[in-house]
């Protein structure tokens, strides 16, 4: 083997440990200035390290970014990043299984059905509120990102579009939708329950139905509890094989959540099944591999303006 094929394999463990997925060869040095080190050890020429990696037979180069690659190569080239094998397939499985999630249609409507419902909960909906147009979003999309810096009311705008999709249910006849509260640590996960505790109290006072404010969960658990986390192993109980059988599945503090940790949640969650992600993307990052919710916000692009089927859609209750 190389030693240039030797150096990247050593400079791909040393991004995880760092934080990243992979690093780039043709900038390699970014993962020294990282480390404050003034100079970087010898490295070879970006150009023959690229064709060093490319021939090797332990680097994988798969052409398209759904194909798994070859499981006998422990390195993975691709778009320009050199990955220990594992984090490029986190990543590979992180992004389809976010498609099909998205691509999941939520059950249908009666819009007039919600309008009073809405209304009281959001009296300023057609006054371009925010808060109101994430709660209708959530029932037309399947996954669902609310982001904003502290004291931007996202968990209030979780209780109400929780709400929302408990008074959706009632009106169509459904049972009611079985709901999961997570975050990353225990102390985030009480935070989201306490939260949420408030907000309903507040509905409450505000004359929302008692019956609905009954049906919110009134607890959180770690992600690793609600995965079920299997004893000296790094794989969980609920997996594609054996999904959660929740029906919305709602995480705080998103942003602290790693690469393999968000891979094997997503592949947990069952077709059909809501996916809400809930945090800031510059609050709080991850302490192992991964600026996941950074990536998948980079990914989405801006939220401020509505699909043209949701705004046709949720127009009686929130305007065009």
């Amino acid at each position: 083997t190389p030693d240039s094929v030797l150096a990247a394999a050593a400079l791909a463990s040393l991004a995880v440990a760092q934080g990243h997925a992979g690093f780039a060869p043709a900038n390699p040095q970014l993962l020294f200035n990282a480390r404050n080190e003034s100079e970087p050890p010898p490295l070879p020429a970006p150009a023959g390290w690229q064709a060093d990696l490319q021939a090797s037979p332990w680097v994988a180069c798969p052409e398209g970014g759904a194909d798994e690659a070859d499981p006998s190569a422990p390195l993975v080239l691709e778009g320009g990043l050199l990955y220990l094998r594992r984090y490029r397939e986190y990543e590979r499985r992180l992004a389809l299984g976010l498609r099909r999630i998205a691509a999941a249609p939520l059950p249908a409507f009666d819009v007039a059905a919600l309008a009073g419902t809405f209304a009281a909960l959001f009296p300023a909906a057609r006054d371009d509120d925010r808060q109101a147009r994430a709660a209708a979003l959530a029932l037309r999309r399947a996954l669902l990102l609310v982001t904003g810096g502290p004291g931007t009311g996202k968990t209030t705008t979780i209780a109400k579009l929780l709400v929302l999709r408990l008074a959706q249910a009632a009106a169509s006849g459904q049972p009611a939708p079985r709901i999961a509260l997570a975050a990353p640590t225990g102390r985030a996960a009480e935070r989201l329950a306490e939260s949420l505790r408030r907000a309903a109290a507040s509905m409450a006072a505000a004359g929302i139905a008692g019956e609905w404010l009954a049906a919110l969960p009134t607890g959180a658990s770690t992600l690793h509890r609600l995965l079920g986390s299997l004893p000296d192993t790094p794989r969980f109980r609920h997996d594609a094989d054996n999904p959660l059988a929740q029906d919305i599945v709602v995480v705080d503090e998103a942003s602290m959540v790693d690469l393999p940790l968000m891979a094997k949640l997503v592949d947990a969650v069952a077709d059909g099944t809501q996916l809400i992600l809930l945090g800031d993307a510059d609050q709080l990052p991850s302490v192992e591999a991964g600026d996941v919710l950074a990536a998948i916000l980079a990914a989405a692009g801006p939220g401020d303006a509505l699909a043209a089927d949701d705004a046709t859609a949720l127009a009686p209750l929130i305007g065009t």
